[in-house]
C-alpha cells in the first residue's frame, strides 16, 4: 500500500467506522471480529454505489499487502498476547501447549494433505499432494484474536484460555517455519531423503534461532529500561517499539542469508520474558499507563486487520460460482483435521498424567474453536504470483486456487464457528465459576469486610 493522502484518510476513516462496529456488536450481541470481516466485504459494493463512489469510493480500493500484514500489524497482535501472558501459568501447561503449537500443528497439515489429496478428484480438482501440503501449512495455525475475545465475553475458565493463547502465540510461528520449507520444496522439487533431512533442519533452526534470539534482545531491551525507568514516556517508548525492532532485525538476519530464524518466534519470545521478567523494573504508574496503551494498540491492529480482510476477500477477483464445491469439501477436511489433531494430543496427555486433566467439554471447545485469520492471508499472499506447478492445467494459478480454498476456510470459521464459541461455553457450562474461584472471592470479600470494620 502506497501512503499518500486518500490512503491515509482511509486508515483512520476505517478506525473511525471500527469504534461505531465496536458499538454495534455490542449491542446486537455478535462477534465483534465477525462484523468487522462483514463490514469489510461489504464496503466495496457499498462505495460501489453511484451517489456514493465520489466521496468515499476510495475506501473500496484498500489494498492490504503482505507487507502491512506482516510488518506493521501482525508484530503488535503478537505482542500483546505475549507480554500479558503469565510464564507460571504456562508452564503449568507447557506439556499441551507445545504440543499442540508443535505436532499439533503437523499432524493437522498432514490430515489436510493427505484428505484433500484423496477427496478433490472425486470431484472433479485433482491436485498434486505437494499444493495440499502448502495448503495444510497454509491453514493449520489458529488465530487467536477471534476467539479469544469470544472466550473472555463468554467468561471461558483461565486455564482453557491459557492453553488456547499459548498454542495460538507459539504455532504462529511453528507455522511459518513449515510453510517456508513446504514452499522451497515445491519451488525447488523433492530429492527423497536429502530434502526431507534439510527441511527437518531448517525447521529446528527457525524454531531454536528464534527463541535464542528473542531472549537475546529481551535481554538488551530490559537493561535498557533500567536506564529509562524514571523517564516513564522513554520507558514506554522502549517496550512498545520492542516488537517491531525484534521482528524487522529478525527479517533482516534471513535476508542476509546468514541463517533463517523464525521473527514470530523470537517476537513472541521476547514480549513474553518482557512481561513477565522486566515489569518489575518499571513503576506502578508507568505499568498501568503501558497496559492500556497495548490494550488500544491491539484493538486498532486487530480491528483493521479484519476490516481489511474483508475488503481483499471482496476485491479478491477469486470465482466462488466456480470453485465452491471444492471450498466446501475442504472447510469440511479442514475441521475434521483439527479434531484429529486436538485429540491425538490431548487424549494421551489425560492418560500419562503429564499436566493437569483435560476435561472432555475442553477438548471439545479446543477442537471446535480454531479460527483462522491474519497470518493464513499472509502466507498465501506470500506464495509468488508465478509460482506454478507440473502438469497444472486449470484456468486459475495454484495460488488463486489457494487464496480461495483460504478465503473460504477463514469466512466459515469466522461467520460460522466464531458465533457459536459463546453458546458451546454456556451449553458446557463453562462460564461458571470453579468451586475454588468462589471460595477465593468469598475469602476475598470478608477480607475487604474485616479490614473496613477496623
Amino acid at each position: 500500500m502506497v501512503l499518500n493522502i486518500t490512503s491515509t484518510l482511509s486508515i483512520f476513516l476505517l478506525i473511525a467506522l471500527s469504534t461505531a462496529i465496536f458499538f454495534a456488536a455490542r449491542r446486537l450481541k455478535v462477534p465483534y471480529t465477525v462484523l468487522l470481516t462483514l463490514v469489510g466485504l461489504l464496503l466495496v459494493p457499498i462505495t460501489s454505489i453511484p451517489w456514493l463512489h465520489d466521496s468515499i469510493g476510495f475506501l473500496g480500493n484498500m489494498v492490504l499487502t503482505p507487507e502491512l500484514l506482516f510488518f506493521i500489524f501482525l508484530p503488535v497482535l503478537i505482542f500483546e498476547s505475549g507480554f500479558n501472558m503469565k510464564i507460571r501459568n504456562m508452564l503449568d501447561n507447557v506439556w499441551s501447549i507445545g504440543l499442540l503449537s508443535v505436532v499439533g500443528l503437523l499432524v493437522s497439515t498432514l490430515v489436510i494433505a493427505g484428505l484433500l489429496t484423496l477427496t478433490l478428484p472425486l470431484i472433479g480438482f485433482d491436485i498434486p499432494f505437494i499444493l495440499a501440503l502448502l495448503f495444510g501449512a497454509v491453514i493449520s495455525a489458529t488465530d487467536p484474536a477471534a476467539a479469544l475475545t469470544l472466550f473472555k465475553e463468554a467468561k471461558a475458565p483461565k486455564r482453557l484460555s491459557m492453553i488456547f493463547e499459548g498454542e495460538s502465540l507459539f504455532n504462529d510461528g511453528t507455522a511459518v517455519a513449515l510453510f517456508l520449507v513446504v514452499l522451497a520444496v515445491a519451488t525447488d522439487g523433492f530429492h527423497g531423503g536429502s530434502t526431507i533431512f534439510h527441511g527437518v533442519l531448517d525447521f529446528g533452526i527457525m524454531v531454536l534461532a528464534g527463541i535464542a534470539f528473542g531472549l537475546v534482545m529481551a535481554a538488551l531491551f530490559s537493561r535498557a529500561i533500567r536506564f529509562t525507568r524514571q523517564n516513564e514516556f522513554a520507558t514506554v517508548t522502549l517496550i512498545t517499539i520492542s516488537a517491531h525492532l525484534v521482528f524487522i532485525l529478525t527479517e533482516l538476519i534471513n535476508e542476509s542469508g546468514v541463517m533463517h530464524i523464525s521473527s514470530i518466534i523470537a517476537t513472541a519470545v521476547s514480549s513474553l520474558f518482557l512481561g513477565n521478567y522486566s515489569r518489575h523494573i518499571m513503576t506502578p504508574k508507568t505499568n498501568e499507563y503501558l497496559h492500556s496503551l497495548i490494550e488500544h494498540m491491539s484493538f486498532v491492529a486487530n480491528s483493521l486487520v479484519f476490516l481489511l480482510a474483508g475488503l481483499l476477500f471482496a476485491n479478491s477477483g477469486v470465482d466462488f460460482g466456480q470453485l465452491w464445491l471444492p471450498i466446501l469439501v475442504t472447510v469440511a477436511v479442514v475441521m475434521i483435521a483439527r479434531v484429529v489433531a486436538v485429540y491425538s494430543i490431548t487424549l494421551p496427555l489425560n492418560l500419562t498424567k503429564l499436566e493437569a486433566h483435560i476435561p472432555a467439554s475442553w477438548q471439545a471447545l479446543l477442537a471446535w474453536g480454531s479460527l483462522r485469520g491474519a497470518l493464513a492471508i499472509i502466507f498465501v499472499l506470500m506464495i509468488p504470483d508465478d509460482f506454478t506447478l507440473e502438469g497444472w492445467t486449470y484456468a486459475y494459478s495454484p495460488r488463486d486456487f489457494l487464496l480461495a480454498l483460504t478465503i473460504g476456510c477463514i469466512l466459515a470459521t469466522l461467520f460460522i464457528k466464531a458465533p457459536l464459541i459463546g453458546p458451546f461455553i454456556r451449553k458446557f457450562k463453562l462460564n461458571e465459576p470453579a468451586p475454588l474461584e468462589e471460595a477465593h472471592e468469598a475469602d476475598l470479600g470478608v477480607y475487604y469486610v474485616m479490614t473496613e470494620r477496623s
